[in-house]
C-alpha cells in the first residue's frame, strides 16, 4: 500500500514538473505571438467601434473613438506591428471621417486640418492616382456608403459608388 502511494506521489510530481515545464516554455516563446494577435484583435475591434460611433453615434462619441482608433494604429505602427499598406488605408480613412465628423459640428477649419492630414497620408501611403482632398473624400463616401450601418441609417440612399470603383483607386500593394 506505500508502495503505490509513493508510486502516485511520484507521478503526481512528474506530472507537475511537466505541466511547469511546459508552461514556462510556452509562456516564453508564445507569448509574444499571442500578444501581437491580441494587440491586432483590438485594432480590429476599436476600428468596429468607431465605424459604429462614426455612423450612428454622436459627433463627440465619434470623434472620441476615431481619435482612440487612430492612437492605437499610431502606437502599432511605431513598434512595427501594424505596417503596410492596411496602416496608410486605414488611417487615411479615420483622418477622412474625422474631417467629415468636424464638418457636421460646423468647423470648417478643423475638418480642413483633418483632410490635409488625410490626403498627406494617402500620399505616404501609395495609393495610385490622385491624393487630392475631393477624390480622398469621394473614395471614403463610396466606402461608407457601402457599409451596412450607413444603409441602416440612410434606408432610402443608394449603395452605389460615388465614383468608379477600378483597380487604380485601390491602395498600391507592397
Amino acid at each position: 500500500m506505500a508502495r503505490a502511494f509513493v508510486r502516485l506521489l511520484l507521478a503526481v510530481a512528474l506530472f507537475a514538473a511537466g505541466v511547469f515545464v511546459g508552461a514556462s516554455w510556452g509562456w516564453r516563446n508564445l507569448y509574444p505571438v499571442n500578444n501581437t494577435l491580441v494587440r491586432e484583435f483590438t485594432v480590429s475591434a476599436t476600428g468596429l467601434y468607431a465605424s459604429t460611433q462614426y455612423f450612428l453615434g454622436k459627433d463627440q462619441a465619434a470623434q472620441d473613438a476615431l481619435q482612440k482608433y487612430l492612437a492605437i494604429m499610431e502606437e502599432m505602427h511605431n513598434e512595427q506591428v501594424l505596417t503596410g499598406p492596411a496602416y496608410g488605408f486605414d488611417t487615411t480613412v479615420a483622418l477622412v471621417r474625422l474631417g467629415n465628423v468636424r464638418l457636421r459640428a460646423g468647423d470648417q477649419v478643423g475638418a480642413h486640418q483633418y483632410f490635409e492630414q488625410a490626403v498627406k497620408r494617402c500620399a505616404e501611403a501609395g495609393w495610385k492616382g490622385d491624393c487630392s482632398e475631393d477624390r480622398v473624400r469621394s473614395v471614403v463616401e463610396m466606402i461608407d456608403k457601402s457599409a451596412l450601418a450607413y444603409q441602416l441609417v440612410h434606408p432610402s440612399s443608394p449603395p452605389s459608388p460615388s465614383i468608379s470603383a477600378s483597380p487604380t483607386d485601390t491602395p498600391a500593394a507592397t
